[in-house]
């Protein structure tokens, strides 16, 4: 490899958090066997708006999202993010996608919570 010393240029990687709820305490994520592409656009969303929309200041509860294509059931409310949870979109906020958008997340968000 060159540069031989192109070890001493790396930048290690930070690694996901473990679990998305324990960072953004307003938000109950569900997570059942989802992928890593759905968690990364979930994760984009939550950094760059889930403070502004998720505040405990304001009062509202924990929000329910979830990804992945295990669940056998959904609370009513949930955030169904992604193509995986198409069957709970019934009466449900839904986003579309494999993997689903941020600026399409935040538009269903706001179309269905505020």
């Amino acid at each position: 490899m060159t540069p031989e010393d192109w070890r001493s240029r790396a930048i290690p990687f930070d690694l996901p958090p473990n679990n998305l709820s324990l960072e953004f305490p307003n938000v109950t994520v569900l997570d059942n066997q989802s992928c890593s592409a759905c968690q990364s656009s979930l994760l984009l969303f939550l950094k760059k708006y889930g403070e502004q929309l998720f505040d405990a200041e304001k009062g509202g509860g924990k929000t329910p999202i979830a990804i992945g294509k295990g669940h056998e059931s959904l609370p009513p409310g949930t955030l169904c993010i992604g193509n995986c949870t198409t069957r709970f979109k019934e009466g449900r906020p839904f986003v579309p996608g494999c993997p689903p958008v941020v600026s399409q997340i935040l538009a269903v968000y706001d179309e269905y919570f505020r």
